[in-house]
């Protein structure tokens, strides 16, 4: 009996394994590690799951603490559900969620509907570092609640423009992974590598 079970606890473990992927990124101002992103994918028959998580600290004149949260959920393709959290020196600074209602999604920041999206959601940030966004000129954001604009720059490199107009450019490795981001930022840009090799 102790046999069969351990079987199936065995079964099952490697059945997750066949549905999920965790990728490890390295986050750098320059050429100093100032944070670490985690992102994870898990898919079964119609349900896929994305959870990114980010912390950093970074140091000006004053010190930051920063840590990001993304969890988002599809079914059948589409988006069914969201929640963002923003956090700076472990306090929160801003929480948002994404709804789909029948046909219609719903954002909600801090509690509080401020948009309404009646077209379906196929694809958003939360993938962008597990599936290529081949044939994809939109891409929904958690955080803002809206579409912002992407394009393919050359093979396997994509710029997706910031509701301020900063610009993200991701580039895939021959695996569709995203192996580095480059983030535009006030400051100075954001690298994000990842660590594993494929």
């Amino acid at each position: 009996m102790k046999i069969i079970w351990l079987a199936g606890i065995l079964f099952i473990l490697n059945l997750f394994s066949l549905h999920g992927q965790k990728l490890e990124y390295e986050i750098f101002i320059k050429d100093k590690q100032i944070g670490s992103l985690i992102a994870e994918y898990f898919k079964d028959a119609d349900t896929s799951k994305f959870i990114i998580y980010t912390n950093a600290e970074i140091s000006f004149l004053f010190s930051f603490e920063l840590q990001h949260v993304i969890k988002t959920k599809f079914i059948n393709g589409d988006l069914y559900y969201s929640f963002t959290r923003n956090e700076v020196n472990h306090k929160e600074k801003e929480r948002t969620e994404t709804k789909t209602i029948g046909r219609v999604t719903e954002f909600y920041t801090d509690d509080k509907m401020v948009n309404e999206i009646t077209e379906p959601i196929s694809y958003s940030v939360a993938q962008l570092y597990h599936i290529i966004p081949e044939n994809v000129s939109k891409v929904y954001s958690e955080r803002f609640g809206k579409f912002l604009s992407l394009v393919e720059k050359t093979d396997r490199v994509y710029e997706l423009t910031l509701p301020d107009g900063k610009k993200n450019l991701y580039i895939y490795g021959l695996n569709n992974v995203c192996k580095k981001v480059v983030a535009e930022q006030t400051f100075a840009d954001l690298v994000i590598l990842l660590k594993q090799k494929f």
